[in-house]
């Protein structure tokens, strides 16, 4: 998609519906809005198991990754714990010591911690320049996207719906965390003949 470069206000048209009056119609929007939030829930299992997927062939390719991010992940539990510690300890005692020692067992903590994410990020820097994880993760991204063409022809849904479905997972897929799946609430957005709408 080529970015826009002028300097024309773009109008993007969303509709509200109400329901069908013709029950045949009706069942028809309810089946495109759940086969829609099926399809959206099925994309996300494969970005999930692509990430995963990802993850594990960059383990592989660097095993140091693997020991700093069980530090990583044990200081973190570690530092939570003693949080949890101190304002109990604020809670039953004034005694200034006692505070400050479990203080400066939380500062050891942050600090070690900071120095392993500092090694953990130089580490993933160091493997994700490799060609070797680049060869993995291009192979990895061509099968999502074969599962995704598959996905998308047993979906049953109109193109333009199917496609209202595929950019929100697009826009899920940027983020830092795995897309969460979703519950079908009996609403959604189908669009036909592009137009688009909400109905709910």
């Amino acid at each position: 998609m080529k970015r826009k470069t002028s300097t024309t206000p773009t109008r993007i048209w969303t509709y509200g519906l109400r329901w069908p009056r013709n029950p045949e119609d009706e069942k028809a929007v309810r089946e495109q809005m759940f086969r829609a939030h099926r399809y959206q829930n099925v994309l996300i299992e494969i970005e999930r198991e692509r990430r995963a997927a990802f993850r594990k062939a960059r383990t592989e390719c660097s095993p140091e990754l693997e020991v700093l991010e069980r530090r990583a992940k044990e200081l973190t539990d570690s530092m939570e714990v003693q949080r949890k510690e101190i304002k109990s300890l604020r809670r039953t005692t004034r005694e200034r010591t006692i505070h400050q020692a479990a203080n400066a067992v939380l500062a050891s903590l942050k600090t070690e911690r900071r120095l392993v994410v500092t090694a953990l990020k130089a580490a993933r820097t160091r493997v994700n320049e490799s060609e070797e994880l680049r060869t993995q993760a291009a192979a990895l991204n061509e099968q999502s996207k074969a599962r995704v063409r598959e996905a998308r022809s047993r979906s049953g849904l109109y193109w333009g719906t199917y496609l209202l479905v595929e950019k929100a997972m697009e826009a899920a897929a940027r983020g830092k965390d795995d897309p969460r799946f979703r519950k079908f609430r009996g609403d959604g957005r189908v669009r036909w003949g592009g137009r688009r709408g909400r109905v709910g």
